[in-house]
């Protein structure tokens, strides 16, 4: 029984060695760029959870890090969170590294690992795992087809710039909606603070609006706003969607459009009585005429993908299966959109969640049931399809909040004129704005 105990004993110190050595990286010769990389790197592996943009070496350009190379970065990134603690390393290619570092200390005995620094080292090894089984590398491959940016790094809190994540509905889903104006600057809603967070092109806080009283409800006891769409017109006016106001709510259902001036003043409302717009989304042509773009839904009509002129709203209803459909302006047959005097085929087989389209008649549409974006060429040819929406930021799970778990931000991606993409993700420290930039290749 002893002889056991020791052998299990030995075979669990082999395992944690193993853990820490990572041997499945195999040079003993470090880069000079890995070197300089962790000797001047500000370390905040036990202050923030790592997601899919710290995976990748910082020293090498987009695409160009091979599955060797990021294994070792892997391996580095994650035996530097045991070195930080000044763990004595058993490897003697990782010993002589990590001895090389002005800020590492070794101690004697062993190390003890905060529980954000535990689960790092935990997100680190299934990454690695991933790289390994070549899942990591497929994903790499299909991410040299598109430059990935993080623009907005926004905390959460109530303070200038920041985003407030409380109160979370009992699924731990925290929603919010994004817009681009003519300028590039960013109109993030900030529903459970009331207000509007605007940032320029580069990430930088410029300020917040208001949003009006109008769109207030409670929920659990707090007062907060629901915002369900949001868009900006090419004179900075500010158009938001919602469904659930106290004069509808009396009246009955339907759909309510606040057109905002640049300090948050109602200069006008658009009331779509009767409808349910299902995730709508605001879309400014050429010419800068607003649509509305979605689900339609009414006691008439169950369901209709339907771009309409905000013009509609001005009036005391609408019927959706008679009068919005024969509109000179607006036709919406099969999966064809006509936006003026320009109609667009959307090929496929299925109508888009959300689009755009480039002045010169390119397509990028978000298809929301395969999870993919679509690029189709101004023949409507499609080009490319590529799975490049962070639904789970970090991957694989929710990230952790004070007392909640696997929480989740849900946003519909915004496409600007340019085709960039932009999704929100979010940490347990802050809100991110990721930018996808596609390569010019995909339309080749």
């Amino acid at each position: 029984m002893r002889k056991l105990m020791v052998f299990v004993l030995v075979f669990q110190l082999f395992i944690f060695t193993n853990l820490l050595s990572g041997k499945a990286a195999s040079s003993s010769s470090w880069l000079e760029a890995e070197v300089e990389y962790f000797q001047e790197k500000e370390y905040k592996g036990n202050e923030s959870i790592y997601t899919e943009v710290d995976f990748y070496p910082p020293y090498f350009t987009q695409g160009e890090a091979d599955k060797e190379d990021i294994l070792r970065y892997l391996r580095l990134l994650r035996n530097e969170i045991f070195a930080r603690r000044g763990y004595v390393f058993g490897s003697e290619e990782l010993k002589e590294f990590f001895k090389g570092m002005k800020w590492y200390k070794s101690q004697a005995g062993e190390v003890e690992l905060s529980e954000v620094e535990r689960s790092n080292v935990l997100r680190i090894q299934e990454e690695e795992e991933r790289y390994k089984s070549g899942e990591g590398e497929r994903e790499r491959n299909t991410g040299e087809k598109y430059e990935k940016k993080v623009i907005i790094e926004a905390k959460w809190g109530s303070g200038p710039g920041e985003f407030g994540l409380e109160p979370l509905d009992e699924t731990y889903t925290w929603v919010t909606y994004i817009s681009l104006d003519k300028e590039s600057n960013f109109y993030i809603a900030d529903p459970n603070n009331g207000r509007i967070n605007v940032f320029n092109e580069n990430g930088k806080f410029v300020k917040e609006i208001s949003i009006s009283s109008e769109l207030k409800y409670s929920y659990a006891g707090i007062s907060m706003t629901l915002v369900e769409g949001i868009g900006v017109d090419d004179k900075g006016n500010i158009y938001l969607a919602s469904s659930s106001t106290p004069e509808l709510l009396e009246e009955g259902h339907g759909e309510v459009i606040l057109k905002l001036n640049k300090d948050g003043k109602v200069l006008e409302k658009y009331v779509f009585k009767g409808a349910y717009l299902d995730i709508p989304h605001f879309y400014r042509d050429d010419e800068g005429n607003m649509y509305l773009w979605g689900s339609w839904k009414t006691s008439s009509l169950s369901s209709i993908k339907a771009l309409i002129p905000l013009e509609y709203g001005r009036g005391k209803g609408i019927n959706l299966k008679h009068g919005l459909l024969s509109s000179r302006s607006f036709k919406n047959n099969g999966n064809a959109i006509k936006l003026l005097n320009k109609r667009i085929k959307i090929s496929g087989d299925r109508v888009p969640r959300t689009f755009n389209i480039s002045t010169a008649s390119r397509v990028v549409y978000y298809d929301a049931c395969s999870f993919i974006y679509v690029f189709q060429n101004e023949k409507g040819e499609i080009k490319e399809k590529l799975d490049i929406y962070p639904r789970y930021y970090p991957r694989g799970y929710g990230f952790s909040y004070k007392r909640w778990k696997n929480v989740s931000i849900w946003s519909e991606p915004y496409i600007d004129k340019e085709l960039n993409i932009y999704c929100i993700a979010g940490t347990s420290e802050e809100l991110h704005v990721i930018k996808y930039i596609p390569n010019k290749e995909i339309w080749e």
